[in-house]
This record gives structure tokens, sequence and C-alpha cells, in this order.
């Protein structure tokens, strides 16, 4: 190249010299799910002989699950149902029947059995125990306390068990509770007006041992209506609790001059009187707003509620000031829509995630699906999750049709569960916290494969941990090989970087895209550069081509986030460094970063705030080695030592210091996450052979795949 610090990257189709014999590798799994979780994600749990439902989903301190809902016990009768579930998604056996705790309560008026009854929300006290709220027969608020262990808390209601009737006539539903700092809850459900039989938001607080808190309200309840016209009526989907006290719930009502249905907020105060500061005297009726189904609070104090519209066929996201009022400023006057493939969605679950990102849950019956996305504070796609901010949960089992997501929450971990319904049984689904796929995952269910290319005859044998064997010939024996998810489909895509030293402006990226089983060619580079700087350098989901450039120290990336810009450089590093290829600052890009053998420093410019650190740590003989080795999400510095054979990994957690003895000098680093548990783990190649050094278990597994003189994949990225 005659200017090293300008690059000509002029893009060009060539194929010379590259044959492609591809054995086609398919996989209809859904790249954004937990693998390490359920089956391939999935959790299906059947209780009875009518529909099981999961209306609602928690987690427990020491990462258990709880979902509950209504599990069938015989035709048209219903019991309120409580699963828990270890965090892989096996039923806990410990927790009442195998797992299960069906809850059966008695009519006060009759002493007989309620034929139906349902769990709304389940909350997890600070004290460990658990508190389900719900309704029975249509008439009645149901709750029932248990400990920790699945028994019933006798402090609370009758042997465990609170049962109070809904004031009014007519068929009556609970919606929601939220849990006071004080050990306190509130539910919402609909009531009765009775003179004109019209329903209205109502709303009921209770004490700690399940009696009703006649402080709150009239008696402990509070109602409103958006209109007093005979023809309005009013229905509470979901409800919130501010800092402050205050209680805002949401839902949807008819109010005049049309009567037609229109999102409707209402604000009470912490005694269930109406907040005069909200909307117009503690009311807000947004029409046509669609008919709100979740709300959540937004850092800044206002509102974001997913909404259902019987004109529109995607999610719609309604922001809303604190006061009430649309928020003007988001999406187009105050809406935001997203359509996912498929047919019309419905919007069930919204919440905003500590980073102030927001997830949006649904469903698509049409598609047989569930649905989610996540959007920037701003409303913008996070391009970090799914495919463009949006998944797509598919389940085509001929049994498992007729799909509902009710209930979403996110783990400690960032991880999201979704809970529901699907062929009639309990549903529970597993998301990964972000879409960056598993470095050399070729079948997208989160575990590193063990595979090699063979330079001799251009050939990648593919050891795929649920796919099966696959061999494809790609490439030439002089080609440096860069596996990486190009495409953003969660998969390691097959790829080489051809150095072109007759020519030393036309080097190439060649790429087997796995979502297309087609080529992609570009030029990139020159003679010279080092291709083991390929990562996703713009946060987009997709690895970014890119090299970096000794001669001037400088790392150059084609951003796949803005298509037709060529290249963006950083200078970073000094003579004699190497580049290392990781996510130091967990914000899903890849940092520049370099480790000097000189002096054993890493030097890192983290891409979230533009900051450089530089750590000691190592020794010049060493070889450099990121990996997230402790599951948190940032790449940890680490150096093999072939010297000794002993690893030294800096854990990012918590800054400690790991060393393990694993390998000889002579070995090829092939760290990567074989065990599908979120965490590199240490592994060398000797001869045709991985050994592993499991993180899930500390096991060593040794695995035999390929010839002495193949390159194994894995160590496509390491100096």
């Amino acid at each position: 190249m005659k200017n090293q610090i300008t690059i000509n990257f002029c893009r060009a189709l060539c194929l010379t010299v590259l044959l492609v014999a591809f054995v086609q590798i398919t996989s209809a799994q859904e790249t954004a799910l937990d693998y390490t979780f359920g089956t391939n994600g999935r959790v299906q749990t059947d209780i009875g002989s009518s529909f099981d439902v999961i209306r609602s989903v928690a987690v427990q301190a020491d990462g258990k699950i709880l979902a509950g809902g209504r599990g069938g016990i015989t035709a048209g009768q219903t019991r309120f149902t409580i699963a828990r579930y270890f965090p892989n998604g096996a039923l806990d056996g410990t927790f009442g029947t195998n797992g299960i705790n069906v809850i059966n309560f008695l009519d006060p008026a009759t002493g007989s059995p309620l034929g139906l009854s349902e769990i709304k929300t389940v909350l997890v006290q600070p004290d460990g125990k658990i508190l389900l709220v719900g309704d029975g027969d249509n008439k009645y608020f149901v709750a029932a306390r248990l400990n920790a262990d699945g028994t019933f808390d006798s402090t609370f209601g009758t042997n465990g068990r609170a049962v109070t009737l809904i004031p009014g006539t007519g068929n009556k539903s609970v919606y929601a509770a939220v849990p006071q700092p004080d050990g306190k809850f509130v539910l919402c459900s609909q009531g009765i007006v009775t003179s004109v039989n019209r329903t209205l938001f109502l709303l009921a607080r209770f004490n700690t041992d399940g009696t009703v808190d006649t402080s709150f309200g009239a008696n402990g309840f509070a109602s409103t209506r958006f209109s007093d016209n005979n023809s309005a009526d009013a229905i509470p989907q979901t409800l919130i609790l501010q800092s402050d006290g205050k209680i805002i719930t949401a839902g949807w009502a008819t109010a005049p001059p049309a009567f037609t249905r229109g999102a409707a907020l209402a604000r009470f105060n912490s005694n269930g009187t109406l907040d005069a500061t909200f909307g117009t005297g503690g009311l807000a009726f947004d029409q046509p707003g669609g008919m709100i189904q979740e709300i959540a609070l937004l850092p800044d104090g206002k509102l974001i509620a997913v909404t259902t519209s019987a004109s529109s066929g995607g999610f719609i996201l309604n922001r809303y000031n604190a006061n009430g009022s649309l928020d003007q400023t988001f999406g187009e006057f105050g809406r935001l829509e997203t359509i996912f493939p498929g047919g019309a969605s419905n919007a069930t679950e919204v919440l905003v995630q500590p980073d102030g990102k927001i997830l949006a849950g649904g469903y698509n019956v049409q598609a047989n699906a569930w649905v989610l996305a996540r959007y920037a504070a701003n409303g913008t796609f996070d391009r970090t999750f799914g495919t463009g901010g949006r998944v797509v949960v598919a389940d085509t089992s001929p049994n498992n049709q007729d799909p509902r997501a009710y209930d979403m929450t996110l783990q400690p971990d960032g991880k999201i569960l979704f809970g529901g319904y699907q062929g009639g049984d309990m549903y529970l689904v597993r998301l990964k916290a972000r879409n960056a796929a598993t470095q050399f995952d070729f079948d997208s269910d989160g575990r590193a494969d063990t595979s090699v290319f063979r330079p001799s005859s251009g050939v990648w044998y593919l050891n795929r941990s649920v796919d099966g064997f696959s061999a494809a010939q790609f490439g030439v024996e002089t080609d440096k090989i860069a596996p990486a998810d190009y495409d953003g489909d969660g998969k390691s895509d097959i790829a080489v970087w051809r150095d072109n030293p007759g020519n030393p402006e036309f080097s190439y990226f060649y790429i087997f895209q796995s979502t297309t089983n087609t080529v992609r060619t570009e030029q990139f580079g020159t003679s010279g550069d080092n291709s083991r700087s390929v990562g996703d350098w713009d946060g987009d989901g997709k690895a970014d081509l890119a090299v970096y450039r000794a001669s001037t120290n400088f790392f150059y990336y084609r951003p796949s986030f803005s298509p037709g810009t060529n290249f963006v450089g950083i200078q970073w590093g000094a003579a004699g460094d190497v580049p290392v290829r990781g996510d130091f600052d967990a914000d899903g890009k890849t940092d520049a970063a370099v480790f000097r053998p000189s002096t054993g420093v890493w030097y890192i410019r983290q891409s979230s705030n533009g900051q450089s650190l530089a750590v000691q740590f190592g020794a010049g003989s060493d070889k450099a080695v990121a990996g997230d080795f402790d599951g948190d999400g940032k790449s940890d510095i680490a150096v093999f030592r072939p010297s000794s054979g002993v690893w030294y990994i800096r854990q990012s957690s918590n800054n400690q210091i790991r060393a393990a003895q694993f390998g000889l000098g002579t070995d090829k680093i092939v760290a990567a996450d074989y065990d599908g548990d979120g965490k590199t783990d240490v592994a060398v190649w000797r001869d045709g052979v991985y050994y592993i050094l499991q993180s899930g278990n500390a096991q060593t597994t040794a695995q035999q795949f390929g010839a002495p003189t193949d390159t194994p994949v894995a160590s496509a990225f390491v100096q």
C-alpha cells in the first residue's frame, strides 16, 4: 500500500483460487435463546387436563425460578398453581409435589372449594417468603403466602390463605399486584358500578397478614371511572408503585364523545385518593392510544406503556410524561410501533432494564411464536439484541400451537425469563442478555465447537455440539482463518483472510455466511496486516472486517452498522506490540487493545468512554489470551506461560488473580466456552486433541479431533 495511514479499501468481487464445496449447515434453533436452560432454552410443564398458564415469573435470591398461574385439575376447573425450577430449568423436587404446588381455596360463603382460581402475581419478599396474589370464581381476591421451602406461612390469612370478596356484582378479575416497602401489597381489579352494571378501576390494599387495610381509600378499596356516563367502562390491566408511594394503574376505558376504547391511566396517593397533579384530576385518557397492557417507570420519571390496538398489526409503545401527558418527543407524537414478520403481534409486557433499555414482549398467533424487542432509551432498536433489536421465538411442534406470553422478568445476570403457555401447558423460555454469539460456535447452541482447518487441502472440519459433523472446502493453504459471526445470526461463519504479497493493496476476506449459504468477498487490508483483530467493533451483533497494521500501529475496521463506510482507523500501540481481541468494558464492542511483550503491559482503549487502561500483567515470552473467564460479560486479561504451562487470569469481576497449570509450551491455545455456561474455558490443542478444563464443573475433557498438522479453529485469534 502506497500510503500506509490512509487506506484505499476499494471493494472487489474476486473469487480466484477460492474453491467452495460446502456441506450446508442448517439450524432451526433460535439464536437468542439461552441453551443452558431446559431444552434449547425452553421449559414446558403439563399440570393437568385443562389449559396450564404462567401469569407471573419471579427469581429467588438463590437463583431458583418461580412461575405462577393456573393448572387444570379437571375439565372446567383450575387451581392456583406455582412451580419452582432450578436455574437450569429442571423442576425443584423439594418444592411442593415434584416441584409443583397446587393450592385450593374454600368459598367463605359456602365452605366448598372454589372452582376457578389463578395466580396473577408472584412476589418474593425480602425475607424469602413467597406471596401469591390472584382471583377466584370471578368474585374473590385470593392470596397465599408460602415459606421459602413451599410450606404455607401460618401467620398469613387462615393457614396461609386469604379470601376477600370483591365489592360489587358480576364477573370480576384481579390483574396485578405490587408490594410496598412496609410489607403491605396493593392490587388492581375491575370493579362494578352496580346501578348501571359498568366496570371501573378498583384498587385494594392488604396488610402483611392478608387482611384488608381499612386505612386505604374507603375501607381498603379505591376506585375511579373516566366518565359518569352510563355507557362508560374502565378496566385496569397493571399497576406500579412510585418511590414516593403514589400508585399508577393503567388499562383501557371508554369515554365521551366517541366511547371507543383508549389508553387510560390513573394515579392515586398512598392513602387511596386520586392525585390531582396527574392528568385531569388524577386521570389521563389517551384516545386513540390503544389499550395499555403493561406499564413501567423510566429512570427520568416518565412512563413507558405497551398497548394493543385493533387497527394495528404491531407492538405500540406509548411514552408519557410524569404528569400523565403524552410525550410528543418519543416516536411519532408519543407513540412507537414495531412490526414483526408473520402477522399481527400482541404486546403484553414491558420492563426497563437497569441500563435504561426498554424490553417489550408479546406473542404472534399467526406465526405461532413469542416476540420480543429491545430499544434504547430514545426508542431506537438495540441492535445487540436478536436480529436488529427483535427476537422471534417460534415453536413449530404440532402440539404446541396457540402461544400466549404474559410475564417477563430479568435475572441478576441480565438474562430474560418469559412465561405464558403454549400447547395448553405452562411454557417458559430464557433468553441471553445480549446477542453476542459464542466464539467458534457453528450451530448457535451457545457452546464453542471443537473444529479444525486443514491447510494442505483447505478443508474445514466442524464437530458441532448439536448439529454434528460437517466438512467444507473453503480457502487455500496460505490463508489466515478468521471465523466469526459476520451476519449476526448467532453462528460463527467459516471465513479466511488472504494476504496478497504480489499485489499488496488487494488482500481479501472470504466469508461463507450461514444465514444465506452464500460467499461474501470483500477487499480489506494490505499485505503484512494482522487479521486477528476481527470483532464486533460497532456493537451491532455482527463481526466487522478488521486488521491491525503493525507498521503504523493502527486498527482498521469496516463497521457493518454503517453500510458504505469504508473504514474507521484507531491508532493504538507501539512497535513490537501484539494486538489482543476482546470487550474489556462489556459494552458489546471490541476494544482496541495490545500486549507489549517488552514490558508485560496491556494497553486497552475502552470503547464505552474512550478512556485508556495500562495494566502490568505477564512476561515477554507469555502468550496474551483475552476471554471472559469469570462470566461477568467483560474480557479478562490473561496469559499462558509456555515455560511452565501455567495460565494466569486477572478476573475483572473481583480483580483476583487465578492460576491454572494446564498444557505444555508447545500446545496451541484454544480458550473458548465449550460447556455453554457463559465463561471461557481454559483449553489447549495438542497433536489433534482438544484438552479442555471446563469452568462449569472443573472437569478436564480430552477430545480427539483433527490431525497433528491441522490448525485448531479456536486458535484463530491468538498470536
